[in-house]
């Protein structure tokens, strides 16, 4: 189970990419604001754009002006009112300063409403005497910030046997390394650590426990039996769909087939969530 990781680091190549486009795709979304913003702007001042953010309604856009910090908004450019056709050639409007990646591209918006990412534009950048910083510079690998420690949770169930080994298995690369654990001198933990194995456990559970009404028992007891609060389970995994019931249903004889087959879940004794327990004479 690893500890708090440093921000970037992540399990494997798959998600480095997939965490990775997640946060440049983010950079996308102030720019759409920007534009209704600035076109509302414009139609009432003859289709002039604001020249800074401190132009805008402060009141109206306060949120927005914050998400647009790190963005430069090309001042003056002219826009086409709402119902018109957008301004031929398009024009700049505003541009991502700090990217999420240097490669070679940012965010743009221009004054037909296109937010895309584009080749950065040097020219623009030297006129309005501007650099661009980047939140992961070039070369810079996801998940090479240093190493992430891991604590390692397991049940002893041979008092008598002197080691365990382990194999440990790189995501990224596929390597393997095997490492001797002594059990010499072991203890019983306490609540605090059994509390924490379980936790674990159920973690680990969790993209298992969507839909299997075993284990979504046995982790909605988690609490129950090692005060652990199973986190990390999927929302929804251990509650039971409400059920209803309508006239098709009881025409059809779905209401009774649901009711014949029971496909509820076992609760704890003190679990906070009320289930339904089989009627006595139904079928199983």
């Amino acid at each position: 189970m690893p500890d708090a990781a440093p921000e970037g680091v992540v399990a494997g190549r798959r998600m480095q990419a997939v965490m990775t486009e997640r946060r440049i795709a983010e950079g996308r979304t102030p720019l759409y604001g920007l534009f209704f913003a600035w076109r509302e702007y414009a139609s009432a001042h003859g289709g002039r754009g604001p020249d800074t953010l401190a132009d805008l309604d402060a009141k109206r856009y306060a949120q927005l002006v914050k998400m647009l910090d790190g963005y430069f908004l090309v001042p003056g450019v002219p826009i086409a009112p709402a119902g018109r056709p957008p301004l031929r050639p398009a024009s700049v409007l505003a541009v991502e300063l700090r990217p999420f990646v240097d490669d070679g591209k940012h965010w743009v918006l221009t004054n037909d409403g296109r937010v895309e990412r584009q080749p950065v534009d040097p020219d623009l950048l030297a006129r309005h005497g501007l650099k661009l910083t980047f939140v992961q510079p070039k070369g810079a690998a996801p998940g090479a910030a240093g190493p992430v420690r891991h604590r390692v949770f397991a049940l002893l169930r041979d008092p008598g046997a002197p080691a365990a080994t382990l194999t440990l298995t790189d995501r990224a690369t596929g390597s393997r390394t095997q490492v001797r654990w002594s059990l010499a001198g072991a203890q019983a933990g306490g609540p605090a650590l059994l509390a924490e194995w379980a936790r674990a456990r159920a973690i680990t559970w969790a993209p298992l426990a969507g839909r299997a009404p075993i284990l979504q028992a046995w982790t909605a007891r988690t609490g129950d039996l090692y005060g652990a609060v199973p986190a990390g389970a999927p929302p929804g995994a251990m509650r039971e769909p409400p059920r209803t019931t309508d006239v098709f249903g009881i025409l059809g004889g779905r209401a009774a087939l649901r009711e014949t087959l029971q496909l509820e879940l076992l609760p704890g004794r003190r679990s906070p969530r009320r289930f339904r327990w089989p009627r006595s004479g139904a079928s199983r």
